[in-house]
């Protein structure tokens, strides 16, 4: 939705606020969950509803430092009616950009060493911080495609694909990977340390004793 303010020179400025989660890119939405994740952030006073509001919107802080307490309380009731919509849930095996088309993991099962290593470094340094990177390791350019089958680039980290996604992928075109990932990639990511803690105490127990 579009929103007219006052500017730093009294002029009248036109800004947009989502209307909800699937509105919102990439970057804005790790923005809004670092902030909502914050314990901090729990009691909602007055400079907190400012700083929110900058991370959905693109409305300049200062802009906002300046509008009437009416005015805020206005964009606060569109803060919580955003809130309160469900962001698309389902998985998108392939999603385009800049007509490119990036697949979805189609085994993750059958991770390698490198992406295992680069999905559980953006874990524990905090995914919200880090999905543009986590997505880059799950999506990657499509090399083949038969139909509903296909087959993607091998796994290279790259930056430039992680701050592609983080400015043009979309809540809609991401969360449901997200979200499957949350229910399955992180067992996966569980089962594969456990056997990979196993291994290492197979081949401790076969070294040659001396």
């Amino acid at each position: 939705m579009d929103i007219k303010l006052k500017d730093k020179n009294n002029k009248d400025k036109w800004y947009t606020m989502p209307d909800k989660w699937d509105d919102l890119n990439l970057d804005k939405y790790m923005q809004v969950m670092v902030y909502l994740t914050n314990k901090d952030s729990e009691d909602m006073d007055h400079e907190k509803i400012v700083n929110l509001i900058h991370f959905m919107s693109d409305i300049p802080k200062d802009t906002l430092y300046r509008i009437s307490f009416k005015d805020l309380s206005k964009l606060s009731e569109l803060i919580s009616i955003f809130l309160k919509t469900k962001p698309d849930t389902e998985l998108k095996h392939i999603i385009e950009i800049d007509n490119v088309k990036y697949g979805f993991h189609p085994r993750l099962r059958d991770i390698s060493i490198g992406e295992f290593v680069d999905i559980e470094h953006c874990i524990k340094d905090g995914i919200n911080e880090n999905l543009h990177t986590l997505l880059s390791v799950l999506y990657r350019p499509i090399t083949h495609e038969i139909k509903d089958k296909y087959r993607i680039e091998d796994y290279e980290p790259s930056e430039d694909r992680a701050n592609l996604f983080k400015d043009k992928l979309m809540v809609r075109d991401f969360n449901g990977a997200s979200v499957f990932f949350y229910d399955l990639g992180t067992q996966l990511l569980n089962t594969m340390r456990l056997s990979l803690e196993e291994m290492k105490m197979r081949e401790s127990q076969e070294s040659p004793q001396h």
